[in-house]
């Protein structure tokens, strides 16, 4: 919902604020259902000024984006990533799931990824370790086997974790405490390559917009 979000408010050439996109989601997962009007109420005066948008522009932009969805939380996100038939158990955090027009991993999944895999299945294993990492249960080993994955293909690189691993920052908009943490986790566990420099450059693209 955070990633749908940020994507409307960008449309309207509003600077996307992920504590605003944050309140928003939990405010919809109290309430059940999606109110762009009540939702709208509790955008702060500064947001509006900041952005120069209205209560009613910011409540239309929110229905368009996510209106008729029903938030449905799951606790149990466990899904196995397997690299070169090594298996990981990753836990996404609460409630998340990977979604994409080629992916749908929720949980319970298992995503499998070796030299044949396809770019998307690999980027899907990045999205799910990345995640994992975010909510606190980085896989130092499976991240490892991942980025030698990585590197023995031409057809992901660089640019490609950044990318996906600022859309993830975006969507998950963890504390900068637990990105930094991340961040050291990676350095110090040693994960270079393609892997670790994308992360590394995503994380630190975005993370003075994290909140506190």
């Amino acid at each position: 919902m955070q990633r749908l979000l940020a994507a409307e408010f960008e449309r309207h050439g509003w600077e996307y604020d992920l504590a605003v996109g944050r309140e928003i989601v939990e405010e919809i997962e109290r309430q059940g259902d999606v109110n762009g009007g009540e939702l709208a109420k509790s955008i702060s005066a500064e947001f509006l000024a900041r952005t120069r948008a209205s209560r009613e522009e910011i409540a239309d932009a929110i229905e368009h984006a996510i209106g008729g969805r029903t938030p449905k939380r799951d606790d149990h996100a466990m899904t196995t990533v397997v690299i070169n038939d090594n298996r990981y158990q990753v836990n996404l955090g609460r409630g998340a799931q990977i979604t994409d027009s080629k992916l749908n991993i929720g949980p319970g999944t298992q995503i499998n990824v070796d030299v044949h895999a396809s770019k998307d299945e690999v980027l899907g294993a990045v999205e799910a370790i990345l995640r994992a990492g975010l909510a606190g249960s980085w896989n130092e080993d499976a991240a490892r086997d991942l980025a030698a994955l990585i590197d023995s293909r031409d057809d992901v690189n660089v640019d490609d974790v950044r990318e996906i691993t600022t859309e993830v920052v975006r969507a998950e908009a963890p504390r900068q405490s637990r990105a930094r943490q991340l961040l050291y986790r990676i350095a110090a566990g040693g994960v270079g390559g393609a892997l670790g420099t994308g992360i590394s450059a995503g994380v630190g693209e975005i993370i003075s917009q994290l909140p506190l």
